[in-house]
C-alpha cells in the first residue's frame, strides 16, 4: 500500500531456542532439581520471545465478501515485454536511488504485498499476508493473523518475528533513507509476536486510518545483513520476496527479468485467483518513448501507453491497428493524478521571493497548450493533492493565465528593467529560472510554456536530464525547479511533501518547504479523529501550497490510453477502475495462434470500440 502510495510468518528478532537434553546421572541425587530448573529456564525464554499477548473479547475482521476484480478465466504462462526509459539505479527499494526512474513501478509492483490490499473497484481492504485483523478501541492498536501458508521465495516461511525485525530495519541508519526512518519513529510505537503467525503493532498516537498507516512491510531476517555495508552489498542482489516474481537474469543497462517461481505460496488461495499470471516479465531499456513506440509497433513489447495526446490522434492509425491485431482503447478511470507539475525550491536564491513564484504560475496558460498540443484530452490539475473525496476541496482553483498580473509582481519584486532579450533584469542580473525535466515528450509544452513566460519576462530555462541525473538532482538537492509527477494514493500524504522534518536532502519535500503552522496542520489531519476537522487541516494546507506558489500544477486526463497486442488480455473492461494493474494481465496462447493466422494471410480481426466507459465514469 504505498507513499504513496500498495505478509509473513514467523520466525523472526528472536530465534528458536533450543535447550540442550540434559541426560541425568543416576549417580547425581540432583538430577531432577537440575532438569526443573532446566525446564523452568526454558519456559522463561520462550516466554520472552512472545511477550505480547491478545486482549479478550478481540473484534477479528476479514473485509468480508467482495466482488472478484481478476478474469476468472485466465490462464498462466507466457512473457509480458515492458519497456523504462533508463536502467535502474538499484534493485533494493529502500535507501539511496531506489526510486528512480521507470523500472522502480514494476520492482514495486511485482516485489510487495502487504498485510491487506486495497480492492481496486471498491477501495475496500481485503486480504493480503493477514487473513484477518483487529483494531482495539484506543485506534492505536492493531493485531494481524499471517497466513500460515505464506513462504518468502526462498522457501523460509513468514513469521510475524519478520515484522519485528522490518520495525529495527525501516529505523536503522544504516538503510540510508531519512524518510523512513523519519516515517517509523513519528508513526511506530512498537511492533510485537504474539505468536509466529500473530503480529501486535501499537502506533505512535490513535489514527482515524490506523490499517493503513501500519500496514508494515515485511523484512526478511534471515536473509538480511544489517550493517554499516548494507547499502552497497544489496544494491545489484535480487531480493527474497513474498510475491511469485523474483529477479533472474539482467543484462546491466539493457535489461531486467522477473520470474515466476514454481509452486508459490498463494497459487491455492482464492484471493490470489487470476492474479501473476506471467511465467516471466522482462522489463527492456528503450531510451526514448519514440523507440519505445517503434518496438511496440514491430511487437516487441507487449503495451504501450499513450501519454502523448498528438501521437494517440495523430500515430495510432497504422494497420496493425485496423486489421484489429493491436487493440486501441481510451478507458475513463477514477485515478488519483497525484502531484505533477512545476516543483520550486524556496532556498533558492531567486525563488525564495514569492512574487517571482506566483509570476511564474500566471505565466502558465493551459488554455492555449489544451488546444494546440493537447487535443482537448486533458483537464487542468487544480490541486496539489488530486486524490479521492472528501479530502479533495471541490472549490480549489489554481492561479489563471494573466501576464498583467505577473508582470506587476515582478515589478514589485524589483524586476523592472528589460535586457536586449525582453528578460527583466534587477541589479544587472537577468530573471532566469532554470527547470529541470526527465521527459522529453513534455519538451513541446514546457517550450510553449517557456514562450508565455518570457512574454512575462521571465528566462525560463527547461534543462532536459536521463533519469538518473534528475533523481541524482533532486536527491542533493542541486536545482532550482523540477517538473516532475508524483503518483497519487488513497489519502493525501502532506507529511513527505511539506513538513519542515524533511526539508533536508534525500526527502520528497523538494520545495524546501518549512512552516510550523504547517507542521500542526498535517498533525491536526494524520491523528485528529474528527473527520470535519482533517478535511478543514487538508483544505488549508492546499491554500497554503497555492498562496505559498510553492508548485504549478499541470492537467491530467480522466481516462488511460492504451494499445496492446491482442493475445494480451485483462479483467472485465481490461483495467480495473482504478487503472491498469499488470498483475492482472495474462497471455492467451489460443489467441496468439490466431493472430500469427491472421498476419500470415493478411486477414483482419475484430477490433474494441475506441472508447469505453467500463464504470460509468465518463462526464
Amino acid at each position: 500500500m504505498q507513499l504513496l502510495p500498495e505478509s509473513p510468518v514467523f520466525w523472526g528478532l528472536f530465534e528458536p531456542v533450543q535447550t540442550p537434553m540434559i541426560k541425568p546421572n543416576p549417580f547425581d541425587l540432583w538430577w531432577p532439581m537440575r532438569l526443573l530448573l532446566a525446564l523452568l529456564s526454558w519456559f522463561c525464554l520462550s516466554f520472552s520471545a512472545f511477550a505480547a499477548s491478545l486482549p479478550a473479547g478481540l473484534k477479528w475482521e476479514n473485509g468480508g465478501p467482495f466482488a472478484p476484480y481478476a478474469d476468472p478465466t485466465a490462464q498462466r504462462g507466457g512473457v509480458f515485454y515492458a519497456g523504462v526509459a533508463t536502467y535502474p539505479l538499484t534493485f533494493r527499494l529502500h535507501g539511496p536511488n531506489s526510486n528512480s526512474g521507470g523500472f522502480v513501478g514494476y520492482n514495486r509492483e511485482l516485489s510487495g504485498l502487504g498485510l491487506t490490499q486495497v480492492h481496486p473497484n471498491t477501495r475496500a481492504l481485503i486480504p493480503g499476508l493477514a487473513l484477518e485483523w483487529a483494531v482495539l478501541l484506543d485506534n492505536k492498536t492493531v493485531f494481524y493473523r499471517l497466513d500460515p501458508d505464506a513462504r518468502w521465495s526462498d522457501g523460509k516461511p513468514l513469521t510475524a518475528e519478520d515484522f519485528v525485525f522490518a520495525f529495527e530495519f525501516f529505523k536503522s541508519p544504516f538503510i540510508e533513507d531519512p524518510f523512513n526512518n523519519q516515517y517509523m519513529r513519528d508513526h511506530f510505537e512498537s511492533v510485537e509476536a504474539v505468536d509466529g503467525q500473530t503480529l501486535k503493532i501499537t502506533a505512535k498516537k490513535p489514527s482515524w486510518r490506523i490499517l493503513y498507516e501500519m500496514d508494515l512491510e515485511p523484512v526478511p531476517k534471515h536473509a538480511t545483513k544489517l550493517d554499516k555495508n548494507w547499502v552497497k552489498a544489496t544494491n545489484w542482489s535480487p531480493r527474497v520476496v513474498l510475491t511469485p516474481y523474483v529477479i533472474g537474469e539482467f543484462d546491466k543497462g539493457k535489461s531486467v527479468t522477473f520470474k515466476r517461481i514454481k509452486d508459490w505460496w498463494g497459487d491455492k488461495k482464492e484471493r490470489f485467483r487470476g492474479i501473476y499470471n506471467f511465467e516471466a516479465i522482462e522489463i527492456r531499456v528503450v531510451r526514448t518513448p519514440e523507440v519505445e513506440f517503434e518496438l511496440f509497433k514491430k511487437g516487441k513489447l507487449d503495451l504501450y501507453s499513450v501519454s502523448d495526446p498528438t501521437r494517440w490522434v495523430k500515430q495510432t492509425d497504422f494497420e496493425e491497428i485496423t486489421k484489429g491485431y493491436v487493440q486501441k482503447q481510451m478507458i475513463f478511470v477514477d485515478v488519483p493524478y497525484g502531484i505533477r507539475g512545476l516543483m520550486m525550491n524556496v532556498k533558492d536564491p531567486i525563488l525564495k521571493d514569492l512574487r517571482v513564484r506566483q509570476a511564474l504560475a500566471y505565466s502558465l496558460d493551459f488554455t492555449s497548450i489544451n488546444e494546440k498540443f493537447l487535443y482537448g484530452l486533458e483537464e487542468r490539475q487544480n490541486h496539489f493533492f488530486d486524490t479521492y473525496p472528501p479530502y479533495k476541496d471541490p472549490k480549489a482553483k489554481t492561479y489563471p493565465f494573466d501576464l498583467e498580473q505577473a508582470g506587476n509582481l515582478l515589478d514589485q519584486a524589483g524586476y523592472t528593467a528589460k535586457n536586449g532579450e525582453g528578460i527583466r533584469v534587477k541589479d544587472g542580473v537577468p530573471l532566469r529560472v532554470v527547470a529541470s525535466t526527465g521527459s522529453q515528450a513534455w519538451l513541446k509544452y514546457l517550450s510553449f510554456y517557456k514562450e508565455t513566460a518570457k512574454k512575462a519576462g521571465i528566462d525560463l530555462d527547461i534543462q532536459l536530464l536521463d533519469g538518473a541525473a534528475l533523481y541524482k538532482s533532486f536527491e542533493s538537492r542541486n536545482y532550482m525547479a523540477l517538473i516532475l509527477v508524483y503518483g497519487g494514493g488513497q489519502f493525501p500524504e502532506p507529511r513527505q511533501f511539506l513538513h519542515s522534518e524533511n526539508a533536508i536532502a534525500g526527502t520528497n519535500n523538494l520545495f524546501m518547504f518549512a512552516d510550523p503552522k504547517v507542521d500542526q496542520l498535517i498533525e491536526d489531519y494524520e491523528f485528529g479523529l474528527d473527520e470535519k476537522k482533517r478535511i478543514a487541516a487538508v483544505y488549508e494546507i492546499e491554500k497554503t501550497v497555492k498562496d505559498q506558489a510553492l508548485f504549478v500544477p499541470f492537467w491530467h486526463p480522466n481516462h488511460t490510453r492504451l494499445l496492446w497486442w491482442r493475445q494480451i488480455k485483462g479483467p472485465k473492461g481490461f483495467v480495473t477502475k482504478s487503472g491498469l494493474d499488470l498483475s492482472l494481465l495474462w497471455y492467451d496462447a489460443p489467441e496468439a495462434k490466431k493472430l500469427a493466422e491472421a498476419k500470415k494471410a493478411g486477414k483482419a480481426l475484430e477490433s474494441f470500440p475506441v472508447m469505453a466507459d467500463p464504470f460509468g465514469l465518463k462526464k
